[in-house]
């Protein structure tokens, strides 16, 4: 039997099932209508947003001031939208163990709830240097609510990093000049012992009187 019999006899088997191929194929695109028409209807919010330079936060002259962030700032910005600390922000502000209807008491329920939010809940740098955050949600209202909020608490987050690590080069300041302080009174105090052990005050007058 040649290759162009074969052929024959498989399209001869599927002629003689043809009603049964079509009455399948009518099916399944029924059950797939039909359970797309039952699945609910997901709506997706979007926001954009910049990573701003930490210059806008210290008190420089505007001309000297960058207003867009670094490839560094950026990163941070991202790293922050990622977080745990952002996820677990949104769980307890959102209500989000009753809102996807998972149980908070149970043993993998904190587990379900993270990848449940981590399929609906995205952030992906765009080509432009920003941040695209998006959630997904049954209800369009709170999925734009989530957004918004998702954003304004990764500003939040990224301002208490700014803060503490200018804190943190204030301390380091404060600290150097102690430090300088410090050193200063103690060239004094051995300037004056020196001065008392060889009886010079007036070290104007001593040399006069040396001249």
């Amino acid at each position: 039997m040649n290759q162009n019999e074969s052929l024959l006899d498989i399209f001869v088997l599927l002629y003689k099932k043809r009603r049964r191929i079509l009455i399948a194929s009518f099916l399944v695109a029924f059950i797939t209508a039909a359970v797309s028409l039952l699945l609910p209807n997901y709506y997706e919010a979007n926001t954009l947003f910049y990573a701003a330079s930490p210059d806008l936060a210290q008190p420089v002259s505007i001309d000297d001031r960058k207003i867009y962030g670094s490839d560094s700032d950026l990163d941070r910005l991202f790293s922050i939208a990622q977080s745990n600390e952002l996820k677990s922000y949104l769980i307890s502000e959102f209500d989000l163990y009753d809102h996807y209807e998972i149980d908070s008491t149970s043993k993998k329920g904190k587990e379900k709830l993270l990848l449940k939010l981590g399929k609906l809940y995205n952030t992906k740098k765009t080509r432009y240097d920003a941040i695209d955050l998006a959630v997904e949600d049954t209800d369009p209202a709170f999925a734009a609510d989530m957004a918004n909020q998702a954003r304004a608490r990764v500003n939040d987050l990224a301002m208490k990093l700014i803060r503490n690590s200018q804190k943190a080069v204030i301390a380091g300041l404060k600290k150097s000049v102690a430090d300088k302080t410090t050193y200063l009174k103690f060239l004094n105090d051995s300037l004056y012992n020196l001065r008392k052990r060889h009886n010079i005050f007036n070290t104007a007058s001593q040399g006069e009187a040396y001249g």
